[in-house]
């Protein structure tokens, strides 16, 4: 169930790392948050697969 929860944010990881890389974000700092909440998530998802 992990494995499928990580390879369902891929995707949406990509997209915000390439939108906010793009400079494209249309949002300002929206970009920027959007970018921080996928990384938190990321980081929470790692956390649990280690228990």
């Amino acid at each position: 169930m992990l494995a499928v929860g990580v390879i369902l944010l891929l995707p949406g990881v990509l997209c915000a790392v390439l939108l906010v890389a793009s400079g494209e974000t249309g949002g300002g700092p929206f970009g920027y948050v959007m970018l921080l909440i996928v990384f938190a998530v990321v980081l929470i998802v790692g956390a649990q697969s280690r228990k």
